[in-house]
């Protein structure tokens, strides 16, 4: 081997992390408008860090290296602002950015998206239990972790990193890569893991319960008003559920 050559060999964690960048840009971005739009779809599990190492090796070409950087800064700037406190989930400017990201490229891929709409139930009962807003944040917390380990589990054939609080306080969503049956079995699974779970609040449990409302976005029409219509079912089976309690 000549004298001065740098031989750098990729740990395995860098290396799937290049393949999987290298998967990404085989089907696009033209353009850093489009890479943008994937990184906040939240489809990738390629950190800050493993960006810029990639972008100082020699596999990474020198008319691709600001691009990596780019999405390197793009990922801190989304981690960092686009986190919910309370629950770390996505705020919901950041989650309303990824679902229009991942719902543009679904039309042209033809690949099947789906959204499950959840309103928090008992929320107000619960901050009005004895320790103000901090019983009901405890419920709320609660609730968010339940849907990370059913949508985001940690193994499994199943992740999306596409998880926020949406609208109000007490409502979140969740965008499924799949047709409308997965989203139905992964919402009747999230349900089955909450009718386990209590939180209590000044003495008193509390239960963690949802109602939801599972679409399977249609393409080629107007995402805002597929969201609408399915928020108007959901209000009207949370009001049905009041009546008959």
């Amino acid at each position: 081997m000549p004298k001065g050559v740098e031989v750098r060999v990729l740990s395995p964690a860098l290396s799937k992390s290049m393949a999987e960048f290298e998967q990404n840009l085989s089907g696009g971005p033209n353009n850093f408008l489009e890479f943008s739009q994937m990184i906040e779809s939240g489809e990738g599990e390629i950190k800050a860090d493993d960006l810029r190492r990639l972008a100082d090796t020699e596999e990474v070409p020198e008319n691709l290296r600001s691009m990596v950087k780019f999405a390197a800064d793009l990922i801190e700037e989304r981690d960092k602002w686009g986190v919910d406190s309370l629950t770390g989930l996505m705020t919901e400017s950041r989650l309303n950015r990824a679902l229009e990201g991942i719902y543009e490229r679904s039309e042209k891929s033809g690949e099947a998206i789906s959204i499950a709409l959840y309103d928090l139930d008992k929320l107000k009962a619960a901050n009005s239990a004895g320790e103000g807003h901090k019983g009901g944040d405890r419920l709320i917390q609660s609730f968010a972790q339940n849907l990370g380990e059913v949508f985001n589990p940690a193994e499994g054939e199943f992740r999306t990193g596409i998880i926020g609080r949406w609208r109000r306080g007490d409502e979140f969503l969740v965008v499924i890569r799949g047709n409308e049956k997965m989203a139905l079995d992964l919402d009747n699974k999230f349900q089955g893991n909450l009718k386990k779970q209590e939180v209590k609040i000044n003495g008193e449990y509390f239960p963690v319960a949802a109602t939801s409302s599972v679409c399977e976005l249609k393409q080629g029409e107007v995402l805002e008003s597929q969201l609408a219509e399915t928020s108007q079912k959901l209000l009207a089976k949370k009001d049905a559920k009041r009546e008959s309690e």
